[in-house]
Parts: structure tokens; C-alpha cells; sequence
């Protein structure tokens, strides 16, 4: 991983990039497989997650064409939508509790990560305020490159975040009594009904390029699941989408956030995993402290107010709300809010607290 190139992008020349992609494909689906076997929790995500990142970390130029990684975001948001509870209209009313609970949890995030960084790791100020923004990654990065920050820390910490997040929720979900239950695993692509799926996927599809063009966040996401879940509410479309077509989506998604380590100097990662485990350690507690107070007064699941809480991207989970079966649409719907918020506050932050803005020289 390099200061100029994004995470996960960077690969040799020489090699054509459809063998970079059959390798992704083919490591990818092998550690889902794999995990499958073991009947472990979200196998085919968190599986091909594992494998990709621990193929990218070993040298091997794995890496997942955008073309590819946008189709399976509309597809994503195409399931989200037609999986929203008929009763979503009932449970608005209660949003704004959880909403409240989500500025308390980003805003302590980022004051007790930032301080951990810049104290016990020694992370110099803006690095530490960058690296410790929960989401938006791209917008972190892409802030890391017109400061004085090292880029390299803010990407390792960000990148770990959510490789952290995506291999161990499922199982910790898992332990705590939060079994899987992946949206439609019981209807397969033979008993669904092709012709209004169809239907569906193309309006979603229409939804998710209008929210992109608009510059809305995660916009080929949010807007297929805009599409489909009003398509599915007032039963203009009668379609639920198979649960067998979320493998590929899986894998795809799981590899994307594998190959957020190609390219990355493996000795430093070595020195700065104690500061991404830190930092998503302290992001998991706060998350779960404010959390449980919040699903209480909402009499609801803990686990799916702690997915909305988490340090993690809309994109990841979301993913992660669809494998494990925790209202998709409550989640995604968080995080998103999550990301417009982060783009109001983030500067101000910067300047009140490392003061002018440090600009690289040249």
C-alpha cells in the first residue's frame, strides 16, 4: 500500500488484469468454501475476506475491478430493499433514540481513539485525528493526502478497521447468541419468480446509478435499495431475491476488502497492527456501551443496534447486516447518516484541534 495509490488497487504491470481478477475469484471462493465446510458464521463473506487479505499480505497481486465491486453494491442494495420489514412505517418513530446514541458514539470514538493514538502509539495530531474517523474511508484518505499526516498509518488503521470488524463480528454474534440467519437462505433461484425479479433489479439498477450521478453516499447502494424497497412495500413488484445469489455478491465484497492489502510493506504492517487493534478495540466498546442502553429503550435487538453503531463502512455493514440477518435497512440507513455527519464535522474537528490546517508541501 502505497501514499498514492488506493488501497487494494496497485498491481504489476505484467500481470493482465483478468488473471488478477480469476485470482481473486478463485482465492476468494475457496476461503468462502472453506469456512463453509467448517460451518462457520457468514462463510462465503467472511471466508473470502480472510483468504484475499491473507494471499494480498503474502505478496500475491489480488485485486477486484470496480466495474465488478459496483454491480454487487446495486445487487446488495436490490436484497436490503426487498428484505425492509412490512412494519418499518411503525418503528420510524423510535429512529430518532438510536440517532442519538450514534452522534454520542462517533463523537467519543473520535476523542478517545485519537487520544490513544497520539499517546500509547505515537501518532503525531492530524494523523491521529484522521486515522481515528469511524468510516468514510475514502473521504479519510483522500484528507490524509492534502495534510501533513502519514498516509501510511491512517490507511493501515482505517484498512484494519474493517478487516477486523468483518472476521470477527460474525463469530462474536455467534457466541453471544446471535446466530446467522441470512436474509431468503431458504428460496433458491428455481422457485423464485425470474420475471418480476427481473423487473426489480432493473428498476434498482436505474435507483442506484440516479443516486450515484448525484453524488449521494454509497449511492449505487442506497439508491437500488431505495428502488427495490418501495417496489416491494406497496407490492408493485412481487420478488424476493434468492438467497443462493448473495454467494457471489459475498465473495466479490468479502475479496474487495481483502485486497485493501495488496501492496502493503508487511513489516509495517507488523509495527502499526497495535494501533489498528487499539483503535477498533475502543471503537467495538463504545459501540456496545451506548448500544445496549438504546436497545433497551427501543426493545430491540442489540446486535443490530451495535451493527449501526459500529466503527465500520455503510458498505461493510451493510454486507455484514445481509449474512447475519439484522434489518438490513436499519443499518444502512444509520451508517449513511453517519457519513453525511462525518462531512459536517470532521473539518471542524481538524481545525479545532490541530489547530491550521498542516498542507504538504508541493
Amino acid at each position: 500500500m502505497t501514499t498514492d495509490e488506493a488501497p487494494g488497487t496497485r498491481a504489476a504491470s505484467s500481470v493482465h488484469p483478468v488473471c488478477r481478477l480469476l485470482l481473486a475469484a478463485l482465492i476468494g471462493t475457496a476461503g468462502g468454501a472453506f469456512f463453509d465446510w467448517l460451518t462457520l458464521p457468514a462463510p462465503w463473506l467472511t471466508g473470502a475476506a480472510t483468504a484475499v487479505a491473507i494471499a494480498a499480505i503474502a505478496g500475491l497481486k489480488v485485486v477486484v475491478p470496480g466495474w465488478l465491486r459496483n454491480g454487487s453494491m446495486i445487487f446488495l442494495g436490490v436484497l436490503m430493499g426487498s428484505s425492509v420489514p412490512p412494519d418499518i412505517l411503525t418503528q420510524l418513530p423510535k429512529w430518532p433514540i438510536s440517532l442519538a446514541g450514534l452522534l454520542i458514539v462517533v463523537l467519543a470514538m473520535m476523542f478517545t481513539v485519537s487520544f490513544f493514538l497520539e499517546r500509547t502509539q505515537g501518532f503525531d495530531p492530524v494523523t491521529a485525528r484522521l486515522a481515528c474517523i469511524p468510516g468514510n474511508m475514502t473521504y479519510v484518505l483522500a484528507l490524509a493526502e492534502e495534510s501533513s499526516a502519514d498516509t501510511r498509518k491512517v490507511a493501515i488503521v482505517q484498512v484494519m478497521r474493517l478487516a477486523i470488524l468483518l472476521a470477527c463480528l460474525p463469530f462474536a454474534f455467534d457466541l453471544l447468541g446471535f446466530p446467522a440467519q441470512p436474509v431468503n437462505a431458504d428460496l433458491t433461484l428455481w422457485e423464485a419468480d425470474v420475471k418480476q425479479l427481473g423487473f426489480l433489479v432493473g428498476i434498482s439498477i436505474v435507483g442506484g446509478i440516479v443516486f450515484h450521478l448525484i453524488g449521494f453516499p454509497a449511492g449505487l447502494m442506497c439508491g437500488a435499495m431505495l428502488a427495490s424497497a418501495l417496489c416491494s412495500a406497496s407490492q408493485i413488484i412481487d420478488a424476493k431475491v434468492p438467497g443462493d445469489l448473495m454467494i457471489p455478491a459475498f465473495v466479490v465484497l468479502g475479496a474487495v476488502t481483502g485486497a485493501n492489502f495488496v501492496g502493503t510493506d508487511r513489516n509495517f504492517l507488523l509495527r502499526t497492527a497495535a494501533a489498528g487493534v487499539g483503535a477498533i478495540t475502543i471503537g467495538a466498546l463504545i459501540a456496545v456501551l451506548v448500544a445496549l442502553p438504546v436497545a433497551h429503550i427501543m426493545d430491540t435487538s442489540i446486535a443490530k443496534v451495535f451493527l449501526a453503531y459500529a466503527p465500520g463502512g455503510s458498505d461493510t455493514m451493510s454486507i455484514l447486516a445481509l449474512a447475519l440477518g439484522l434489518e438490513p435497512a436499519f443499518v444502512v440507513s444509520h451508517h449513511v447518516i453517519r457519513m453525511f455527519g462525518l462531512g459536517l464535522i470532521v473539518p471542524i474537528w481538524l481545525r479545532l484541534y490541530v489547530g491550521e490546517w498542516n498542507v504538504k508541501a508541493g
